[in-house]
């Protein structure tokens, strides 16, 4: 499922980021048609009550829209509501706006996931010097060994990622809402281009990693 029931106008845009064009189409469009190379049994995705771009879509019809809350974790737990699956089914939650995701990476995070049982996600390693800073002094020099920049997808069992998160609806990602009751979550390394897109250089980058796989 796609949380993607953000409209902040960013970037100076007139609409949504996951809605602005990006090469020969929407963001969203990019992030849908690669989740759909996965063949879910369901494709869900959590939209603002005020979203009228969505419909405009080509090619929703296997979609299915659901009302998002007012953060990350109340539009995926919406969406888990109106899922009618088995306890142990498998959820992938990603970003509407990581549209530079290679199905080869999605398709290894399942295997590791079904194969561990527990949940997995998407990450890369830190490999840039870290600074705590006081506003605009630094303080000191963050260990980066065993740091990970989380990505998505993420992908839990149904049941404890329902649980989990209605339990923390301020939780940022699943996996920390997963973490909070104790659950283990496996790390399986992806790819440095699979940027959540929140600036225009970002959308540039984005833009050329895309004509450049030819996708």
């Amino acid at each position: 499922m796609v949380p993607a029931a953000g409209l902040g106008l960013r970037m100076g845009a007139s609409l949504p980021k996951q809605y602005l064009p990006l090469i020969d189409r929407p963001i969203l469009q990019w992030t849908l048609e690669t989740l759909t190379s996965l063949n879910p049994a369901n494709l869900m995705v959590a939209i603002n009550a005020e979203d009228k771009w969505f419909r405009e879509l080509p090619e929703i019809g296997h979609i299915k829209p659901v009302l998002g809350g007012q953060t990350r974790a109340q539009s995926v737990l919406n969406a888990l509501n109106e899922l009618d699956a088995p306890d142990d089914d498998w959820v992938l939650v990603h970003d509407a706006v990581r549209p530079c995701l290679r199905l080869e990476s999605a398709q290894r995070l399942i295997e590791v996931a079904l194969s561990d049982g527990m949940g997995a996600i998407l990450a890369q390693p830190v490999t840039e010097t870290l600074k705590r800073a006081d506003g605009q002094r630094i303080q000191a020099t963050v260990d980066r060994n065993n740091l990970w920049r989380a990505q998505t997808p993420q992908i839990f069992p149904f049941a404890a990622l329902r649980e989990a998160l209605a339990s923390n609806l301020e939780a940022t990602d699943e996996a920390s809402a997963m973490e909070a009751l104790g659950h283990s979550v496996k790390l399986v390394p992806g790819d440095h281009d699979n940027i959540k897109i929140t600036t225009k250089s970002d959308l540039d980058f984005a833009a050329f990693v895309l004509s450049q796989e030819h996708r």
